[in-house]
Parts: C-alpha cells; structure tokens; sequence
C-alpha cells in the first residue's frame, strides 16, 4: 500500500491513488481529450476571445479587454527580454560568509549549492512572481492562444525546450538533495503544461514528444513519487497536486494515463479538503491556506474547463470558506490575520472567485469588498463571467469560532469604523510547521491597522529574530520569568519560560450575540512537555462590549512559582505613551488603543524592544512577582487617533514611526538626532542621501491638500526639497514640490496643490540629495476633507473603575455604564452593589438597562434585587430590541462552540425593568410577557 504520511501519522491512500501510482488502474474517461483542454477548451476560446477584445466597461467599473490589453503587453515584453536571469545572496546566520546564486536560463542545469542546501533559489524562478519562468511561459502561451501570433509560442517553445534538458524540475541540493519534488516541480510542471497543450499545434511530432516525455518524467513521475512526503493538509502538497492536475490534462489527449493521473489528482486534492477545519479554515493560516487554496483552484479550474465528472464541490470544507473568509475580514482594512507565517492578507481570491462564479453571493460580495473583484490574474480572466456574479452582504454572524484551527473571531457585525478582535488557541492536536507559539495570543485591528499586532513571517536566519517572531515572546500571550538571561538566550522555544508546542491550545467557550461576543481558551499544555508540568492552567476570556472595548481576563496556575509577563505586541508603525501608572495608549497612523492593566495581585508594566529584533517595534509587558496563581485584568478601548497635524509621529519623536526612510544603500543615513531639533526630543536627519515619506491620506480629484515641515541644513549645496505627492493603485502619478532650499537655521516649508485626475490618495515627502546634512521637524498636512477617521468620534471613557479585589470593573461612555462582575462574593462598583452565582456578568445601562448577560448561573443581583433571575443555570444575554419595549433573548446550557441555543420553549426567566417590556424574541419566534408589577417581566416561551 501507498501511505500518505501526516503530522499525525499515517493516512491510507484511497485505492485509486494506490492503483494509479502502481499504474494498474484504468479509470472511465469523461470530458475533453483534445486540445486545447486545460482550464479552456475550442468551445469556449471563441468566448475568450471576445472577451479579450470586449473594450466595454462592466458593471463592476472595468473592461476584460482592457485587462487583456495589459496581459498581452507583458507578454510583448517577454517576447524582446533578456534570458530570464535569477540572483539572490542566500541568507545564513550571522557570521557567515555571503552565498550569491544566480543563473541565466539555459540548456545547463542551476548551479548547485549545497553548502546552504535549506534555502530554496528554485522556488523564486518557478512561483508565479512578477517575472519568473513559469510567469512568462503562461503569458506567452496564453498571447498565442487568444491572437494567433506565432512568434509568442515560439519564445514559450524557447523556455520549455531548455527545461526539457535539465536533469530534473526540482532543486537538486535543497534538502540535501532527498528532494524528488517540490514547489519548484509543482509550478513548473502546471506552466509547461499550458504551453504544451495551449501551443500544440505550433510544436512538431518530435518536440511534442520530447515535451511530454520531460512533462511525465521530470514532473508527473517526480509528484507521484514524492508527493507522499508532504503533509496533504500543507501548501506543498497543494502545489503538487496543482501540477500533477494540470500537466495530467495536458498530456491526457496523447496519453491515456492521464485518464489515471487527474484521478489521483482529484483524490489527492479531496484528501487535503478532508483535513482541513472540520468546522472552516486552513491549519497554515491565511498566507500559507491560501497558497494551498489558491493552488487546489488551479484543479477546480482545470475539471471544470475539461468537463471531467467530480464532486469536488461538494466537499464541505468549500462549502464554509465563505465564513471562514468574511469572518476573518477586519472591517476597514480588509485584510485577514497573520497568524502563522505570512502578512495581513486579503487572502484566497482565486478560490473565492470560484465560488463566485458558480453562484455564491457571499463569495462575490468578499471579493468586491477585498477589491478582487476584477481580472487582474490570468485564471480570473478566463473564468470571468460578469453575468453569474451577484455580491451581496451576507446574513450570518461573522463572530465564529472555528475549534479546529484554534481561530476565534470577535466583530461587530458587518459594521465599518468598528473595532476587531482574533484571538487564537491552538490547533488542539495538529504540529503545523508555519504556525508559531502562540496560543492564547491575539490581534486586535481599528479603523484599517492593527493595533495588537503580529510581526509575521518568522525570521530563520538571526537567533534573536527566529526567537521574537515565533516564540510566545513576540505574541500578545504569556511568558513565564523573563529575565536578563532569557533575553540574552537565542534558544528557542524556552523549556520553563515559552510555550514549547504549536499545538495544544484550544477554544474551550463562544458565544455571541448582537450586543457582546465572548471567547475562552486554554493554553496551559503548550508550555509542559512529557516529563515536566510547568503551567496547570492558562485560562484567556475574552469579551466585547459592542462597539466599544474588550475585556480580558487571564488566570494562570503553575505549580511553582514564577514572574508572569502578560505582553501586548505593537506594530511597527506604532509608538507606546504611558499615561499613568498601568495606563497605556498604543497609538498607530489612524487609531489609537487605551489600555488599563490590572492585576489583584499587583503588577509592574513597561515597554521595551526585545534585543536584537528592535525592528519589529515595541510590546508591552505587565508583570507580577514571584507567584503560583495570577490574574490579570486588561482594558483595551480603540478610538481614532487625534492630531493637529493630521501626521502620526510629526517630530520624529524618537522613532522613525508613521514615516518611510529610503531603504537599501540609503537606509543607514537617516537617523533620529536628539541633539538637533526645532521642538521636542529630536527631528529627522539626512545625511548626503534620503527621504522621509508620510503615511497615505485618501484624497478626490480636485480636492486641496497643503503640507509643511521645518527645514534646516548645514554644509548643503543645493538643499533639501519638500513633496505632496499623489498616488493611484501604489504607484505615484504626479507630484507637487518646493524649490530647494538650504537654511542654516529652522525654515518653514510650505506647499499646496489639487489633486489631479485619478489620484486616491497624498503623502508628504522630505527629501535630501545633497552634499552635508539636513534635518526635518514639526511637519504637517491639511486636507480640504479631512480623512473620513478623523470624523469619527469615540471620546475616551469618563470613568474606569476596578474593584480592589480585580473581579469587576465599570466604564462610563457618553452617559452609557457598562459592568461586568465575576462570580463570588458581592462587588461594588460605584454607587452600587453586584453579585451573581455566575461565573461572570455584564450589564450595559443608561436610565435603564439596554442589555443583560448572565454565564452559567441563575441570577445576577443589584443591590440585593434580582435584575435578572432564570430556572436553572445557563447562560443567557437579554438586550433592547429596535423597536421601543421590545427584547430579545438568547441562552444556551453550553458554551462549548457551535453549541444551539434553547428553544423558545425553554425559556423562561424574570427580569427588572424600569422601562416596560410588551414584545420578547427567541430568535423570530415570539415569547410570552407577563406583568408581575413592581417593575418585574416574566417572560417564557
């Protein structure tokens, strides 16, 4: 038997896959078998064809002839460029001597490189990048396919037939050379595949041959081999599975173990989707799922184009990645969580542009709100059909739990301008290489930036670095004793300090309604391994006040004592401000975050750099002394961040924060100097050769922008100028700017212009290329409209009171009081006294209450009253309706998620009310409302 090895052990190939890879099967043949077949055929090339020359503006504000305009005109560029040319120092430790790479495309295999054999320069050459081997062979077999102009075949024919003398399509020293096949393969042999099958009828008998001959060997052969080596659940098995898809189609016509080929590739491509969150999304986070997802589009193309009978879209991990994705979206920025490796990504286009096509409103609505609603992709291209696409907002809750991947997200509806929260805990059981330690740890995004950050991909090549960006250190979780020696240690992960496993945690409670989300994980087993317990309980809550703030409540239990270290990790665009004793603001480019930091036990809270990996920005830490048991209690309310200046970081305040320095050659001229300044603590230094770029403000044509900055230079010949430059699509299209000027004493300069045609959005720019040196402060800009942030109002909170013992809390916010109160003995909190037999309660109140939440208890108490009084313990949320008297009600006996709701018929409770109640809701059912007097409703169903 063929056995496909994963993280958790064996997993039995289907017989199919194991008769194909014996070559004993014979599969029926259904579709199309004859070229052209892969992704398009001779039926539907007429349509692509139209669709090319089809210069009509859509619905959806482009043209597909446009886009087909550009797709040509990079495949004009190929057709007259260079040999495609790759170089690249191959990183190492620190310490090492540099390896440069590179190679010109040629009959002669890459060079190998196997003194650095865990780096991979195949995979650059063959992902579909930019420019790449693979990009020009699919825009130029592509080009021939919709003119008919042969000289784009025949540069295509160029590439491939250098390929088909390379020895293999994978790298031969990456990995030591136990490599058959990789990323490299994968890619190679999808693209290899186009051009063989979209420009067969240029090739002659004998070079189609000796084209499906390396198309079998080097790359079918080689992902049937080794395909088994990748875990089915991981990108690489994805892209495997792409190439055997697509080559196996393209030789199918000439081949008749095609027929058996694209079988296993389905099999293979249904026992990855059998792998993934049973309850949505991908193990590997938004980057690397969607490299995985976005590949396995590539099969769903391919048999849907070719007409091969499948169920492939009946699987049902298809069925939620349109929850999992606009769960996942923060409201304004439109980007998904990097947890894991990768960046904030508006992540699975192609995939969800699948989905789109064959009918899913939420799938077209996702991509029209991550501007992917377009061609801008070949695949997107030859699937677009304007006609089946429908966007339309979705109706379910995108607050979700999804337990399998350790993913919870917390969100107020589809709302813009409103905070998000994505806590994570877990994977309970699977070790997922790209995923970090990090249980228990969260991002936390406002108005477009995330003010609780995670610093992404991990660095692999400087120990400080690799320890900060995977290790618990560097996510917003819990270290254990961090002391001078930890920070000095690059070991990584920390026995006694970290958590040691990227699986173990796991998302024990969720619930959510209109008014309050709530999630619990656990992370304790994390941070223990076989022989040694080192935490008994980590215990992370989690709720939303919608749409203020968040709680967070974290108890840990070890059984000897340590220093617990709670840290909240800032970007690198944001800057820490103590206000006052555990008082923080983060403050960002647009949004600022207000944080109080409690702990009955007491603590101690600072910000800092972690040494060696200062590029990554500060975190926060509170801390407590030696103890076996702590709690910490944490605030965190988002607002838009205020400045007269519109610009974060005006006066180069100690960082380089809410500015972009020239990089490369140039990056160590600028420099923060404390000695020089107009006011403040420093300004921005250039020395010979720079600039400093503001953040982007969106701006409309004809609008007036105005900018300045105080200028001073010294040994200048010529000066330094000053910038308002605009910007479409990240590329800039004009330019307003100032004489140069060379004052050996503070200047202001100062700038205005309209912004012209096409512009979306302004920064300011002080530059300087010139002898000597020139310094910048105090900038500023004014927009006509100011930036549509800045006119959301969200005032700080009046009041913010704890209670001595840290088990409860109140917060005053334009005349709104919100509570939340845990279990045990009476609290007070202002002029009034709380109890409940919970385990926690909320209240939120103006002259009355506008909600209740009651968790797994019976009552909650005010001033010895019953506020709210149910049968037996549960947890319950009760909150004002739209209409005047009206609530509704949601309970459950379970917080495990996904759990139901109880029935209306199992309702049943009392509650005060100043104001009266007349209609009560269990979901769209009616509850019956009884008028016990003295301001008390009983309500049941």
């Amino acid at each position: 038997m063929i056995s496909i090895v994963t993280r958790q052990g064996p997993v039995i190939a289907t017989t199919l896959l194991t008769l194909t890879m014996m070559g004993c099967a014979e599969p029926d043949r259904t579709g199309v078998t004859e070229h052209p077949c892969v992704l398009l055929t001779a039926e539907t090339l007429p349509a692509l064809k139209a669709k090319a020359a089809d210069m009509t503006e859509n619905r959806f504000g482009f043209s597909t002839g446009e886009a087909w305009q550009q797709f040509k005109a990079k495949a004009d560029g190929f057709l007259t460029a260079e040999p495609y040319h790759y170089r690249v120092n191959i990183p190492t430790k620190p310490g090492l001597p540099v390896l440069t790479w590179e190679y010109t495309l040629s009959d002669e295999n890459p060079p190998r490189h196997d003194e650095r054999p865990s780096y991979p320069p195949w995979t650059a050459m063959f992902q579909e990048r930019s420019d790449s081997i693979t990009t020009r062979l699919k825009y130029l077999s592509l080009a021939y396919l919709i003119t008919g102009e042969r000289a784009y075949a025949d540069r295509a024919k160029r590439i491939v037939m250098h390929l088909t003398h390379w020895d293999q399509w994978t790298d031969p020293s990456y990995g030591g050379g136990k490599i058959k096949a990789c990323l490299d393969t994968g890619h190679v042999t999808k693209c290899v595949g186009f051009f063989y099958d979209w420009c067969f009828d240029t090739l002659t008998p004998r070079e189609a041959a000796t084209i499906r001959e390396a198309i079998i060997e080097k790359g079918i052969m080689a992902i049937l081999a080794d395909a088994s080596r990748y875990p089915p659940e991981t990108n690489g098995f994805a892209v495997l599975t792409s190439g055997l898809a697509c080559a196996a189609l393209a030789v199918r016509p000439d081949d008749a173990r095609g027929d058996e080929w694209i079988q296993t590739a389905m099999e293979m491509t249904k026992q990855s989707f059998d792998l993934g969150g049973s309850d949505g999304g991908a193990f590997e986070g938004p980057g690397y799922g969607t490299y995985l997802l976005d590949s396995f589009a590539n099969v769903l193309d391919a048999v849907t184009a070719a007409q091969v009978e499948n169920d492939l879209f009946d699987h049902p991990f298809l069925a939620t990645m349109d929850q999992y994705v606009i769960s996942n979206l923060t409201p304004d920025g439109r980007v998904m969580p990097n947890f894991a490796d990768g960046g904030p990504t508006a992540g699975y286009p192609e995939t969800m542009a699948i989905l789109a096509q064959r009918g899913s409103t939420a799938s077209a609505w996702y991509l029209e709100q991550t501007h992917n609603l377009n061609v801008d992709t070949i695949y997107r291209f030859i699937r677009f059909d304007a006609d089946k696409l429908n966007p339309v907002q979705p109706t379910f809750n995108p607050s979700r739990a999804f337990v399998d991947i350790g993913y919870a997200i917390l969100r107020d509806g589809y709302e813009p301008h409103t905070p998000y929260l994505a806590f994570k805990s877990g994977p309970p059981d699977r070790n997922i290489g790209h995923n970090h330690f990090d249980s228990n740890g969260f991002q936390l995004s406002y108005l477009g930036e995330f003010l609780i950050a995670d610093h992404g991909y991990r660095n692999s090549y400087v120990p400080p670095k690799t320890k900060f960006t995977q290790g618990a250190i560097g996510h917003s979780s819990v270290v254990l004793d961090i002391t001078d020696e930890y920070l000095a240690s690059t070991k990584s992960p920390d026995l006694g300090h970290d958590q040691i496993h990227r699986a173990g945690g796991r998302i024990e409670q969720f619930f959510s309604t209109p008014v309050l989300d709530y999630v619990q994980g656990q992370a304790a087993a994390t941070y223990n391994d076989d022989e040694h317990t080192i935490v008994e309980d980590f215990t992370r809550q989690i709720l939303y006040f919608k749409p203020y703030f968040f709680v967070m409540l974290d108890h840990l239990k070890t059984p000897d004592p340590h220093t617990f270290h709670l840290c909240l990790q800032l970007s690198p665009r944001s800057q820490s401000e103590e206000v006052e004793e555990n008082r923080w603001n983060i403050n960002g480019l647009r949004a600022q975050l207000a944080c109080w930091l409690r702990s009955p036990q007491g603590i101690t809270s600072s910000a800092q750099f972690y040494p060696g990996a200062e590029e990554y920005g500060e975190y926060l830490t509170a801390s407590t002394k030696r103890l076996t048991e702590a709690n910490f209690l944490t605030v965190m309310y988002p607002r838009p961040y205020e400045s007269d200046t519109l610009l974060r970081n005006p006066g180069f305040e100690g960082s380089y924060v809410g500015w972009t320095i020239r990089a490369n050659e140039d990056a160590p001229n600028h420099v923060i100097d404390t000695e020089v300044k107009r006011s403040g603590e420093s300004s921005g230094r250039i020395d010979g050769s720079g600039y400093y770029y503001s953040q982007k403000f969106e701006v409309k044509p004809g609008e007036k922008v105005r900018g300045w900055v105080w200028l001073r230079t010294e040994g200048s010949t010529n000066g330094g100028q000053v910038y308002l430059y605009w910007w479409k699509g990240g590329k800039s299209i004009g330019y307003v700017r100032s004489e140069r000027l060379k004052p050996t004493d503070w200047e202001k300069v100062e700038l205005e212009g309209l912004a012209p045609e096409g512009a979306e959005q302004v920064c300011l720019a002080c530059t300087y290329h010139d002898t000597g040196v020139g310094w910048y402060d105090d900038a500023g800009m004014w927009l006509e409209t100011p930036p549509e942030f800045l006119q959301i109002k969200r005032p700080l909170p009046e009041m913010v009171q704890f209670a001595p013992a840290g088990d409860g809390l109140t917060l005053a916010i334009e005349g709104v009081e919100f509570g939340l109160i845990k279990g045990g003995p009476e609290v007070k909190l202002g002029d009034h006294a709380f109890a409940t037999d919970g385990t926690l309660a909320a209240m939120c109140a103006r002259a009355d209450w506008q909600w209740l939440y009651l968790q797994d208890g019976s009552a909650l108490l005010r001033d010895g009253g019953e506020v709210l009084k149910v049968e037996r313990p549960m947890t319950i949320c009760l909150w004002r309706g739209q209409q005047e008297r009206e609530v509704h009600v949601l309970a459950r006996d379970d917080l495990t998620p996904h759990a139901q709701p109880l029935p209306a018929t199992e309702i049943k409770l009392t509650v005060q009310s100043t104001e009266p109640i007349t209609h009560a809701f269990c979901g769209d059912q009616e509850l019956s409302v009884t008028d016990r007097g003295d301001r008390t409703w009983l309500i049941t169903g």
